[in-house]
């Protein structure tokens, strides 16, 4: 490993063929390996060792009282909550004008 820090600007950017990462991103996820390990356990033990594995955690999130996992697990379980927008308008014509504003004829948008 090099200790050479890559160049940057006087705005502290990478200037344009440096890395911060020479190293690049991994070739191998986390999850790609707990997949692989997994796929390894006897047919009829994979469900206990999934049941196992769930009750650590749960454990672990227990004795921590560790909110982060609780969030983490919970939004893996329920999914994350949907983001709704809402707009109030006693008429539609000024966002009606506002995206005619904002888009671009076809025609134009090809020369």
């Amino acid at each position: 490993m090099s200790d050479k820090l890559p160049a940057r600007n006087e705005k502290g950017q990478l200037l344009p063929g440096n890395t911060a990462n020479p190293a690049g991103r991994p070739k191998v996820s986390a999850m790609a390996i707990i997949r692989d390990e997994i796929a390894k356990v006897p047919k009829g033990k994979k469900e206990a060792l999934l049941v196992l594995m769930v009750r650590q955690y749960l454990d672990y999130i227990y004795k921590e009282n560790d909110t982060n996992c609780m969030k983490d697990l919970i939004s893996r379980l329920d999914g994350l909550p949907r983001a709704t927008v809402e707009m109030q308008s006693d008429s539609t014509d000024e966002f009606k004008e506002l995206l005619k504003s904002l888009m671009v004829p076809h025609a134009e948008s090809q020369s």
